[in-house]
């Protein structure tokens, strides 16, 4: 019999799934801005985990998000990450095509406003 509850306690700031082993893994690293990276799949819990990150960031630095190894689950990464930047938070090493979708999801916000 295999338990997998012991993996969610050692593997902080982590999510697993005990059936697929689907994973969001945050780093976080200061020095000299607030490095944040981010790799595996982003669905909606995985945003409101970031979220709540993002929002107790206190230290005054620049917020960078590292999303070189994201896994987008859909609009509402492309959502979360498009209001990141509109809050001063650096994407960094975003794919074209992602950057395309969030240039894209700009404009239509744009225009509905």
């Amino acid at each position: 019999m295999r338990c997998d509850w012991r993996l969610a306690c050692i593997l902080p700031r982590e999510r697993i799934r005990t059936r697929g082993l689907i994973l969001l893994r945050i780093h976080r690293t200061a020095n000299g801005e607030v490095l944040i990276t981010v790799s595996g799949r982003m669905d909606e819990e995985g945003i409101a985990e970031l979220e709540t990150l993002l929002r107790a960031e206190k230290s005054g630095l620049p917020v960078v998000l590292n999303v070189k190894d994201l896994i987008l689950a859909g609009q509402d990464a492309v959502d979360f990450l498009a209001r990141c930047e509109a809050a001063d938070v650096r994407l960094v090493h975003c794919a074209p095509y992602v950057r395309e979708w969030i240039t894209r999801q700009k404009k239509r916000t744009f225009i509905k406003e």
